[in-house]
């Protein structure tokens, strides 16, 4: 992982991560140990610091905004789910967000965001194909509730100064 800004090139998606608590190098260490990638293949990623906190992003044409898993499938929700109970604390949340073109017409835009609350791991989640002249269509979208503790979409990440 380096700090230097990576170059989006043409056609390429965009997986970004944070705020990340504490050390994030040793966040992106266990994440890979974890078996959770960026990509299904290994790709580069970058740390920035934000005014939101320090953030993992990867750009690569591979790179989808969610994560996956070793065997090159989108990781289990229970395989994030025990990686981010054991990394945040009560209170701290985290965010996996991008897009990807799977088309030169078509984006998919993913965003889910982790709240640890009461030794529980809350997500909210949404998935979006945008088409062509504003088209959008709903692929996936949840939200947790428990004990009136709503986890709310939050808006994206700020702008890192690259567009996928």
């Amino acid at each position: 992982m380096t700090q230097q800004a990576i170059r989006a090139d043409g056609g390429a998606g965009m997986t970004v991560i944070g705020p990340i608590p504490g050390d994030p190098q040793g966040f992106h260490q266990r994440l890979l140990l974890s078996g959770l990638r960026f990509a299904p293949v290994p790709v580069r990623t970058a740390l920035y610091s934000l005014p939101m906190g320090m953030v993992i992003a990867a750009i690569d044409e591979r790179c989808t905004g969610y994560l996956f898993a070793t065997d090159g499938f989108e990781a289990p929700e229970s395989d994030l789910y025990r990686f981010l109970s054991a990394e945040l604390r009560d209170g701290e949340g985290v965010s996996i967000s991008g897009e990807y073109a799977p088309d030169p017409d078509r984006t998919i835009r993913s965003e889910a965001h982790f709240r640890f609350v009461g030794g529980r791991l809350m997500c909210a989640e949404e998935r979006v194909l945008l088409g062509p002249n504003g088209q959008r269509e709903l692929l996936r979208s949840r939200t947790d509730l428990a004990f009136a503790n709503v986890v709310p979409i939050r808006p994206r990440l700020p702008d890192l100064g690259f567009e996928p």
